[in-house]
């Protein structure tokens, strides 16, 4: 008999899918053995929104790790002070770095210490902060570098009139693994013509939800970005006002996957 539905899948009557609890940012441990079609390998999944590491209970019996780390997104660059002549904006926050690695647990020293990125941290009338690093490491950090994601650049900042530029986050690609891919780039702040700004959107994130950010006559707030590892928007301000800050970039994360 095929019951309600679990994570999109028909659940065989009497399968308990859930064989861990959560955490705090909602660590799922999710078995599938047998359920999908016969001889399915079970996985657990382990996922780390906060720095912290990996013990090897957690995952006793699996042969392989995927591990996935995403980088803090950077911040909006923020809008100076303006004189009665100036306009002010900033560019978008980049995106953190994504990368992955395939291990052999047999190969590995537990705990496995995890860094997690932090968000990028918006200033009033400067260019955003970067989006931290997120990395695992062996040996409980003494070993080496298994996986390992920068975090996204801040958008930066610029005064002027009409067609000045302020350029977003747009780092290169700076990571550990087999597969590495650089954060979106954050969108350009331009004047386009006095008093009408266009701030720089964040860089979305593998997870989508860059900062979004409006245009037009007035002083304009940079939103903070939505999903794991986003950037967040510039701001803007118009002639005679006060510094602004852009938005936030968003912390990153590390995910493990146990296959067994």
């Amino acid at each position: 008999m095929i019951t309600t539905p679990v994570f999109g899948f028909p659940q065989p009557e009497g399968t308990d899918l859930i064989s861990q609890g959560y955490d705090a940012i909602g660590d799922l441990a999710l078995a599938v053995e047998g359920v999908l079609a016969p001889g399915l390998p079970r996985v657990t999944i382990h996922n780390y929104g906060a720095s912290g590491s990996l013990a090897a209970a957690t995952v006793a019996g699996a042969k392989k790790l995927l591990v996935r780390c995403l980088g803090g997104g950077g911040a909006g660059g923020g809008a100076t002070a303006t004189t009665a002549a100036q306009n002010s904006f900033g560019g978008g926050g980049q995106a953190g770095t994504y990368a992955e690695a395939l291990l052999d647990v047999a190969a590995l020293t537990f705990p496995l210490a995890v860094t997690v990125g932090a968000a990028g941290v918006p200033v009033g009338g400067a260019a955003g902060g970067a989006g931290g690093l997120s990395r695992v490491r062996d040996n409980n950090g003494a070993g080496a570098v298994l996986c390992e994601a920068a975090g996204g650049e801040g958008g930066s900042t610029a005064t002027g009139a009409a067609g000045t530029t302020a350029p977003g986050g747009r780092a290169g690609v700076a990571g550990v693994g087999h597969l590495v891919c650089p954060g979106a780039p954050g969108g350009h702040g331009l004047v386009v013509v006095f008093e009408y700004a266009q701030p720089g959107q964040g860089g979305s994130s593998v997870f989508g939800g860059g900062g979004s950010t409006l245009s037009g006559v007035g002083n304009l707030q940079g939103q903070g970005g939505l999903a794991y590892g986003a950037g967040g928007a510039g701001s803007a301000r118009r002639a005679s006002n006060a510094a602004l800050a852009g938005g936030a970039g968003v912390v990153g994360l590390v995910q493990f996957l146990a296959f067994y």
